[in-house]
């Protein structure tokens, strides 16, 4: 049996079942239209139609307009028997943040996850519950597909929406699950890259970025991570008007400078920031096991490993991670892929870094096959959010028992759509933290990313130059995923 650790572990996290008594005592009950929703130092807020009459709720933390909102959310509907999809996909798009909904029309109860599934959920139709993680549902051990995929010790995550317990599978981004018939669908695609313009893009990216940083600002301190990279540079700068709220840190291994420590100490001198060096702490066996059961058996690898590092954060403070900024970066495209043409299992194994192992193939061609027609780059890129961010980053976020709460500035659905409609190029050349910087805060482009300076930078840079001539004279020596 998978047995529930001591249910205050689960601090953050909600079970939603028509058995009552599947909610922990001494959690927090709401009821509604024959289902009970439990949660567990998780804010929610009612969802009403556009008449004020309760349809639901919205949990965790939603941004609404550029407010961290303490609600209620208004769908803009009179329909309370089917669900009204248009309605839901524009409140969607005026959400960003880390949030579900549960909404509940007579006829057809469904779950939404937001834009990358950042507030897991993972549900059981024999045992009709939803839950975040499936310890707070219960089951079996699924024993063969632990032993296949070696998760966590020689696997990092488990993608395709599946579970370590039988019977328990996880809702992906851009799914809705029927609680009728315990049915998911697919209510979002992407648009077509190429088909946005990179200096409206840019616009859109640093006011989302820069307004959902400003709600939570508004109402808590915040905290946010300064790495050498891009992502944590671009949100520095849509932070510019909050700092005086804003704490910085950067995880410090044992041994000389890295890259990250390097270029963050230079910018928090530069500029003045309140920052801190992390020192990477081991993280003990019995708390490897915990972490395990509060992400949901989810998320193995180095942050499993160094997760107790969080534990130095401020607890008062909000984190916001630069999870979700590599969509702008075209993660899984290579220059050369074809425009269009199907997409073969094994390709999409490989450009998400996972095993060809016959269960993962199974799965990849199953998710493959109930794609519409799109093009190639799109459906590596729909892959990307649905398998790794919504299998990986969206249950890793219940690991961080320690901030106040933590959610993603890059979370939201314009952005995805904003990024997402970049020509491929743009994307790949990473040109649009640049574009972002340039209007958020031009002078932090004058420093380098992911690169030492002064001599050492130098002679770093050199030796690229090198390799990268290398590759390009001898095309068969590039490495190709």
């Amino acid at each position: 049996m998978t047995e529930p650790v001591e249910r205050s572990a689960h601090v953050g996290q909600f079970v939603l079942s028509e058995d009552g008594d599947r909610v922990p005592a001494g959690w927090v009950r709401r009821s509604s239209s024959g289902w009970t929703l439990g949660t567990h130092g998780l804010p929610v807020v009612d969802v009403l139609d556009r008449a004020g009459a309760p349809l639901g709720w919205c949990l965790g933390h939603p941004v609404l307009d550029g407010v961290l909102t303490g609600g209620p959310v208004v769908l803009d509907t009179g329909e309370r028997t089917r669900l009204d999809w248009p309605a839901v996909d524009a409140l969607h798009r005026r959400l960003a943040g880390r949030f579900l909904l549960v909404l509940l029309p007579d006829d057809e109860p469904t779950v939404v996850l937001d834009a990358y599934g950042s507030l897991a959920a993972v549900h059981s139709a024999d045992r009709r519950t939803v839950a975040s993680v499936p310890a707070l549902i219960g089951g079996e051990l699924d024993t063969e597909l632990a032993e296949v995929t070696g998760f966590p010790d020689r696997g990092t995550w488990l993608p395709f929406g599946l579970t370590l317990t039988v019977g328990t599978r996880r809702l992906q981004a851009d799914h809705s699950l029927d609680l009728r018939t315990w049915r998911t669908a697919r209510h979002w695609l992407p648009p077509v890259p190429g088909t946005a313009d990179g200096d409206e893009v840019a616009a859109v990216v640093h006011e989302g970025v820069r307004r959902t940083i400003a709600a939570v600002a508004a109402v808590h301190p915040l905290t946010l991570s300064l790495t050498g990279g891009r992502d944590s540079r671009l949100l520095l700068g849509c932070a510019r008007e909050v700092l005086p709220e804003a704490v910085f840190f950067t995880l410090a291994q044992p041994g000389p400078p890295t890259v990250d420590t390097h270029l963050a100490t230079r910018l928090a001198d530069r500029y003045g920031l309140a920052h801190d060096l992390l020192p990477v702490r081991t993280t003990r066996p019995e708390e490897l096991d915990e972490w395990l059961t509060v992400t949901g058996h989810a998320v193995g690898g180095e942050l499993w490993q160094a997760h107790e590092t969080l534990r130095q954060l401020d607890p008062a403070r909000v984190l916001l991670p630069g999870t979700a900024g590599e969509v702008g970066r075209a993660h899984t495209y290579r220059p050369g892929d074809p425009d269009d043409g199907p997409v073969s299992p094994e390709t999409l194994l490989r450009r998400l870094r996972l095993p060809a192992l016959p269960v993962y193939l199974e799965h990849a061609g199953r998710w493959l096959a109930e794609l519409p027609a799109l093009p190639y780059p799109t459906v590596l890129e729909l892959a990307y959010v649905e398998q790794r961010l919504s299998c990986w980053a969206g249950p890793g976020h219940y690991g961080n028992r320690t901030s106040r709460f933590e959610l993603s500035p890059f979370a939201g659905r314009t952005l995805f759509e904003a990024m997402l409609a970049l020509p491929l190029e743009h994307r790949w050349s990473e040109r649009l933290g640049d574009d972002v910087l340039s209007r958020a805060w031009p002078e932090l482009l004058d420093l380098p990313f992911n690169e030492f300076t002064g001599l050492r930078g130098a002679r770093d840079s050199a030796v690229r130059r090198i390799k990268r001539l290398v590759r390009e004279r001898v095309p068969a020596l590039a490495p190709r995923a």
